[in-house]
């Protein structure tokens, strides 16, 4: 009966690790959903935001050309607005630092989650195994009580053992 009660013991304890792993997975999958925003919403808020500056900056640059059309200073000044255009988000160097930070992050929360799943799959049969054990224990300890009974009976209706 000791050997049940280990067994037993030894299943809570494997049931209580899963517990634990699936809420670490669930917090780590949903660190990767919000990393994955933010690099998504860094990345299209820039560009969004360098492309409507742009827009702006060709818009006055047509409206100066428009304007002093044929003058010698006009390709000079088209020139200098259209190289200082604002760059996407891959150019600018804040920009992608922050976003190889990012990245770097989604890369070690992937990781994790990969481990974590690993650990999960092994505890998982960890405890099928414990599970399986506790079933042949009992139809052990079963088997052990109906000779037992048996015996009792067999001495009890003869007399001997």
């Amino acid at each position: 009966m000791s050997y049940l009660s280990n067994l037993n013991s030894q299943l809570n304890r494997l049931t209580n690790q899963r517990s634990s792993i699936e809420s670490s997975l669930r917090m780590y999958n949903q660190r990767k959903k919000d990393i994955e925003a933010l690099i998504r919403n860094l990345t299209n808020t820039v560009d969004d935001s360098y492309g409507s500056v742009n827009k702006y900056s060709s818009r006055i640059t047509d409206e100066i050309w428009d304007a002093i059309k044929g003058s010698t200073c006009s390709s000079n000044i088209s020139a200098s607005v259209s190289s200082n255009k604002e760059k996407g988000s891959d150019s600018d160097g804040n920009i992608v630092s922050a976003l190889n930070s990012l990245r770097r992050e989604l890369s070690s929360v992937n990781r994790r989650i990969s481990d974590l799943n690993a650990d999960l799959a092994s505890i998982k049969q960890q405890i099928s195994n414990k599970k399986s054990a506790i079933a042949i224990e009992k139809k052990r300890i079963a088997k052990e009580n109906a000779r037992k009974v048996q015996e009792a009976l067999q001495v009890a209706f003869t007399g001997k053992k």
